[in-house]
């Protein structure tokens, strides 16, 4: 479950990237 929480702020980061 950790390992899930980790992809999500990790995928949330990419989505940071992309909009800056």
């Amino acid at each position: 479950m950790k390992k899930q929480l980790f992809i999500l702020y990790f995928n949330i980061f990419l989505i940071f990237l992309g909009i800056g």
